[in-house]
């Protein structure tokens, strides 16, 4: 059975006066500094086919979600397609509240209308080629933001050198997992899947792809402009490319690009390949309960970073859902590549302990966990996370009821025991 490979991109970057959400307060784009763009690998074995698409947003909201599988079924299977946003900050936003009448709109269906001609691409590409599965270890550009301070509270993104700093929260995941794909011989492109923040230029005007975009342009540069990379984000919900630790360590988008790049390559040049692989695709949907907002947090107040009537808007909000329906309709998605990889993706932002988790009770030699991805769910953290406050436990930015990352790694936990479809 011989294994086809495809990649395909499209442009999304926004129009000018298109807001940018992702900060304390909306931006309006003055300038596209570098295009942002749909990135689709396809993969296919001759009975199943997948696709991996990452898109330089800070999210994919269910209704972007819902569109591209309606309008790509006739590409990939809505079970084997997986969309996934990097997280990049310096991009426009999806409205979940009316803005300003002269704001200009980011539409889901243009972004719905990209990724399909991204997968369309990608398939019309589809040629014999031989996969490799490997990872590396990069611990110099991420860290926890969240730190425990002497008075026993915990604070996220306390300033750089702090004296008050007890120590980090947590641990970072620094596995760099890369999915190599080969055709004739030569290095064609991969997925890169690293948990770390995009945060870069997020509080600025402009619209550029951040570190995953210097990343890419690193890859090309060594291995030639026809290589394609699908960086798909970890469990990063309390990771950071500032050393809280350190004043001396900030966060540059450039050198966190060049050195998850020297990793990847590190990684690519001895791995060997196959194109005898069988591919396998799963979903399990939970409904994850909402977050009461009128009950008291379990823990301290949370810091929050937003301006008091945005906080009221995303109250509301969670009211408005709560009274809709019991909880969200939260899926759960494995993809296998052969026996040597899992991959799961799960919507929020989780935190890294939830990420590392799922990848120590796997029972496949490598499992990249993909955050961001399949829709929108907010911050999810820890519950012990949640017994010390912090922004991220903030009603509004957190709206799932703490029991939410238990329940999520508990399903991912499951479909991973599962071994690869024959």
């Amino acid at each position: 059975m011989t294994l086809r490979a495809g990649f395909g991109a499209a442009d999304i970057s926004p129009e000018l006066g298109t807001e940018k959400l992702a900060w304390s307060e909306p931006i309006r784009v003055e300038k596209i500094v570098e295009p942002i763009g749909a990135h689709a690998l396809v993969l296919d074995d001759g009975r199943a086919r997948l696709g991996f698409v990452s898109v330089d947003l800070a999210s994919v909201p269910d209704q972007v979600v819902s569109l591209c599988r309606a309008m790509t079924s006739d590409l990939v299977p809505a079970e084997g397609l997986l969309v996934a946003a990097t997280h990049n900050h310096a991009a426009p936003g999806f409205h979940w509240y009316t803005p300003a009448s002269e704001v200009k709109i980011y539409e889901p269906a243009f972004v719905a209308g990209c990724i399909r001609n991204a997968l369309a691409q990608a398939v019309a590409a589809l040629e014999p080629a031989q996969v490799g599965v490997g990872s590396g270890v990069e611990g110099r550009v991420s860290f926890i933001r969240r730190c425990i301070m002497l008075d026993g509270t915990v604070k996220t993104q306390p300033r750089p050198g702090d004296p008050n700093i007890r120590c980090e929260e947590s641990v970072i995941d620094p596995e760099v997992g890369v999915v190599g794909v080969k055709v004739s011989g030569q290095w064609r492109g991969a997925i890169v899947n690293f948990a770390l923040h995009p945060t870069q230029f997020g509080g600025d005007s402009t619209v550029r792809p951040g570190y995953p975009g210097e990343l890419a342009k690193a890859l090309r540069d060594k291995f030639g402009p026809q290589f394609r990379t699908v960086f798909l984000n970890g469990a990063a919900g309390d990771v950071h490319a500032q050393d809280r630790l350190n004043p001396y360590v900030g966060e540059d988008a450039t050198k966190i690009g060049q050195c998850l790049a020297q990793t990847v390559s590190a990684v690519l040049e001895p791995l060997a390949v196959t194109g005898d692989l069988k591919l396998g695709a799963q979903i399990r949907t939970l409904v994850v309960p909402w977050r009461d907002p009128d009950a008291p947090p379990i823990g301290p107040p949370g810091q929050f970073y937003h301006p008091p009537g945005i906080r009221r808007q995303m109250e509301e909000h969670l009211r408005q859902a709560r009274a809709n329906s019991p909880g969200l309709d939260y899926p759960v998605q494995r993809l296998t590549i052969g026996d040597q990889v899992a991959m799961i993706a799960a919507p929020g932002e989780l935190f890294s302990e939830l990420g590392l988790r799922i990848k120590l009770a796997s029972s496949f030699p490598r499992t990249y966990v993909i955050a961001y991805a399949n829709g929108s769910a907010g911050y999810i953290p820890t519950l012990a996370a949640h017994r010390r406050g912090g922004y991220e436990c903030s009603l509004g930015v957190n709206r799932l009821a703490p029991q939410a990352g238990d329940m999520i790694v508990e399903a991912a936990i499951g479909l991973l025991r599962h071994t690869p479809e024959a």
